[in-house]
């Protein structure tokens, strides 16, 4: 499923199709410091106090967003994942996220010159493509 959406969630839901069971938000945290704040109807029915303590979180959203996506007012703080050229700023768990990697293996990956210019990378990618859509929405309303 390496073409789908959410590849590794969607392979997970099709094999386990019939067979799963709801877990407290405890346990599932997401969307935490963006939607999660926001009113809707299903969201009503959530327990989300349960993620206040969390056991297990997920950073949802993109790894690097897109400059439109950063600077919506209508989106923020937006989704990002901490190791984003973005940083997830605002999501609550971004410091533990952080200090969990530095007790791994990987202590010290935010210092190291293959992290930085990964960040770098993609924060230029996003310049590049906001720039692109900037010039191309500019060239289209002077016609």
């Amino acid at each position: 499923m390496k073409d789908s959406q959410f590849r590794e969630q969607d392979a997970l839901n099709v094999h386990f199709a019939n067979d799963w069971t709801p877990m407290n938000l405890q346990w599932n945290a997401q969307g935490l410091g963006t939607y999660a704040e926001c009113a809707s109807g299903d969201r009503d029915k959530l327990c989300l106090d349960e993620m206040k303590d969390s056991g297990i979180v997920h950073f949802t959203g993109p790894v690097h967003p897109s400059l439109a996506v950063v600077l919506n007012p209508y989106v923020q703080p937006y989704t990002a994942k901490p190791w984003g050229y973005a940083g997830a700023p605002g999501h609550p768990f971004e410091r533990k996220w952080w200090a969990m990697l530095d007790k791994t293996a990987w202590k010290g990956w935010k210092e190291a010159t293959g992290y930085k210019e990964t960040y770098e990378q993609g924060r230029m990618e996003a310049l590049r493509m906001a720039k692109e859509e900037f010039e191309k929405r500019l060239k289209s309303s002077s016609i």
